[in-house]
């Protein structure tokens, strides 16, 4: 092999590998929360958002999934503050 030794490239694909499993990770959880607020189970929606909040890159912003669910659920009054996602993490 020229230039790059065998465990450089090994860690290159590794890396790319778990990134991308990473980025997967938010969004299945996103994807549940939906299938459980349509449900009507507000509580397991909640905490799918707020899990996939957590994981999700910086510019994901699931406040208005999160708030919905937290409302629907009678935890949120609309009229006290606006949630943003920093404030579930």
């Amino acid at each position: 092999m020229s230039g790059a030794s065998v465990p450089t490239v090994l860690l290159f694909f590794f890396i790319l590998f778990t990134g991308s499993l990473y980025a997967q990770d938010w969004r299945q959880l996103h994807k549940e929360g939906k299938k459980a607020y349509a449900e009507g189970k507000y509580q397991e929606a909640y905490d799918h958002f707020v899990n996939a909040q957590r994981i999700a890159p910086e510019n994901i912003d699931l406040s208005k999934d999160i708030g919905t669910a937290a409302y629907r659920k009678g935890e949120f009054d609309p009229r006290t503050r606006i949630p943003t996602a920093e404030v579930y993490l």
